[in-house]
């Protein structure tokens, strides 16, 4: 078990939403479309596209994980209390280092051959 002390520096070196460190595996490393515009077409030859998300008028926490915020070493409290929380997790603001990308699809969905 660890003192209140030592409870406090880890969740003061706990990293926040506006300093995550993205390594951006795909996007460094597969063949991405620079084409942003965000309507159906067909992508050849590409694993993902660029994209700027939709944004979303007044976004708030609906939930939030704190085992899944921890896997980033992110502090539940921080999170929730980051007044641009909603925002960056909502993609209205995009967090610091990141790309948003979608990952093309091609294959069956409900009944019909989408790709």
């Amino acid at each position: 078990m660890i003192s209140e002390k030592e409870q406090a520096t880890q969740d003061s070196n706990k990293t926040t939403l506006d300093n995550l460190n993205f390594v951006n595996t795909a996007f460094n490393s597969l063949r991405i479309d620079e084409n942003i515009e965000n309507k159906t077409r067909s992508v050849r030859g590409y694993n993902y596209s660029k994209v700027k998300p939709s944004p979303l008028e007044n976004p708030r926490y609906v939930s939030l994980s704190k085992p899944a915020l921890e896997l980033l070493d992110l502090d539940y409290d921080q999170v929730k209390n980051d007044k641009d929380g909603p925002e960056y997790l909502s993609g209205n603001k995009p967090i610091p280092g990141s790309q948003p990308i979608a990952h093309n699809y091609c294959g069956h969905q409900f009944g019909v051959f989408a790709g």
